[in-house]
């Protein structure tokens, strides 16, 4: 849908917002140096916050801003065409790669090292290669502690993780396993 959007040469600002949440919602930019930076420049952007979470934080004045500047929109309009060529020919998966963990990229806290980031890595080059993929993982509710050193103590928090609101919901699909997931 966002395609069509960018398509016309009247965006307005609840066109550009779509458009940003779908480059943001999409982990391409995990592994797109330029739609990274496009991402990050966003109003708000900040290394810890993931592009989803600022996009929906935009303003309405922010959004103007970003429809009047022509460096932002040739930037998007070149994201927008680099991902549509991405996506012309989808690709059925044929290939199930399972892994406990994938690490994607830090805002997205489904890892906890080593594996976590090869599985990661593996699924980035599959994309880049037009390889029939697909990652087959798990969900942690809690995902992995963060670990804090204070005094010559650890500390360790479990942030909880609400599906609901994941900006990979969509390709996501619960399935559970006895009582302990949901």
């Amino acid at each position: 849908m966002a395609l069509s959007l960018m398509r016309e040469n009247d965006l307005d600002s609840s066109a550009l917002r779509e458009t940003l949440h779908w480059l943001a919602a999409n982990h391409r930019w995990t592994w797109a140096p330029s739609c990274r930076r496009l991402l990050f420049s966003l109003p708000g952007a900040r290394a810890e916050k993931h592009p989803v979470q600022v996009v929906a934080a935009l303003t309405g004045e922010q959004v103007e801003a970003l429809l009047a500047d022509n460096d932002f929109m040739t930037r998007v309009h070149a994201e927008i065409e680099d991902l549509d060529g991405v996506l012309a020919n989808p690709v059925e998966p044929q290939i199930g790669y399972g892994s406990p963990e994938f690490g994607v990229d830090a805002l997205v806290p489904q890892y906890s090292g080593g594996l976590g980031i090869l599985a990661g890595d593996h699924l980035k080059a599959a994309s880049d290669l037009g390889i029939p993929l697909a990652g087959v993982g798990l969900f942690y509710r809690q995902g992995y502690f963060t670990q804090v050193i204070e005094h010559g103590r650890q500390t360790e928090t479990y942030p909880d993780r609400d599906r609901a609101r994941a900006a990979d919901r969509d390709l996501s699909r619960p399935h559970p396993i006895g009582h302990r997931c949901e």
